[in-house]
């Protein structure tokens, strides 16, 4: 079971990561989190294809689904939520992006 770690530096900022990276932050404070999930959108295609965060953002906040953290890349749209909600993030993410009609 991953477990999740906060990062709050002294400026403030707040950065979750599965692993270790107190390097990075001198003097940051590390609070681990296991009571949290990522929920993810991956594909290659994802930089010529507009609104798919916008889908993927909407999917999870008409389901009443809290992100505590986003993370992007070239080809993946990754958030933090609790827990408890990963079963219901993935179905309404899934269900966003019509992936049962995929081949």
């Amino acid at each position: 079971m991953p477990m999740w770690t906060s990062w709050t530096s002294s400026s403030g900022r707040r950065t979750f990561s599965s692993r270790p990276s107190r390097h990075r932050w001198p003097g940051a404070k590390a609070t681990y989190h296991s009571d949290l999930a990522k929920v993810s959108v991956v594909g290659v295609g994802m930089r010529t294809h507009t609104g798919v965060a916008q889908r993927m953002f909407k999917a999870l906040a008409d389901a009443s689904i809290n992100i505590q953290n986003i993370t992007t890349s070239e080809i993946k749209i990754s958030c933090i939520i609790d827990k408890e909600q990963a079963n219901k993030a993935l179905q309404v993410v899934h269900d966003a992006f019509e992936l049962e009609k995929a081949k």
